[in-house]
């Protein structure tokens, strides 16, 4: 599509050629959740409704949050072979484009309008995927005002004040179901004798942890011991 012989440009013209081929690749991107959202819509019947379900026929799957359709279950596979990605990510990109048009239709029209970076809307989404539609409803008012001048890291905490403002019953199922999940697992070990260990805890804990390893390390090697961290 671009063929740029940056070589004979100053410094200026690189800067302006630079913005706007970003530009391009931000429209392509607005593109391609378009084009996902309508493969959803082509995608919202099963072939033979009336058959008789068996095992490992395809069925409806809700790939977005409360209030988006129902999606075939291999439409996305589908779509993620023709744009070179994985079916997890296609999946996450019908997704997106759903829960965009469907449950954030403010800051999807920005998205649309260039005016909003498009990985800004499908990080919303994504953050908003577990919430009802009317919870949604309200992160899409409040967030949609300043999702072009704030960073992801801002616009995360408005997410999570609101989720916790409309829904606080909701937002302390989430910390309860969060804490559920904090935990050590120890995997098998494998034919040398070395296994691995998955620890998920809150990030400070891990930050700690990580840090007491280091101190333990340094200390191991001021007396000689060369093996790594």
């Amino acid at each position: 599509m671009f063929d740029i012989d940056f070589t004979g440009l100053d410094a200026d013209a690189t800067l302006a050629t630079a913005g706007s081929v970003r530009a391009v690749a931000d429209r392509a991107e607005v593109l391609v959740l378009e084009a996902a959202a309508h493969w959803a819509d082509l995608h919202v019947h099963l072939d033979d409704p009336d058959g008789l379900p068996l095992p490992g026929m395809e069925e409806l799957v809700r790939f977005g949050g409360d209030g988006t359709p129902e999606v075939t279950e291999f439409a996305p596979a589908e779509l993620g072979a023709e744009l070179a990605m994985s079916a997890y990510a296609a999946r996450q990109l019908v997704a997106d484009a759903l829960d965009l048009r469907h449950r954030l239709p403010l800051l999807w029209g920005r998205v649309q309008a260039g005016e909003v970076k498009p990985w800004i809307g499908r990080k919303t989404a994504e953050a908003t995927r577990d919430v009802s539609v009317e919870v949604a409803a309200v992160v899409d008012r409040r967030v949609s005002r300043w999702a072009h001048s704030l960073s992801w890291g801002r616009l995360e905490a408005i997410i999570e004040a609101v989720v916790v403002e409309a829904d606080p019953a909701a937002a302390a199922a989430a910390a309860e179901q969060g804490e559920r999940s904090q935990g050590v697992w120890l995997g098998q070990s494998n034919d040398h004798g070395v296994t691995d260990i998955l620890i998920r805890t809150e990030a400070a804990a891990a930050i700690w942890f990580d840090a007491s390893v280091d101190r333990v390390a340094d200390g191991l090697g001021a007396l000689g011991d060369a093996d790594p961290k």
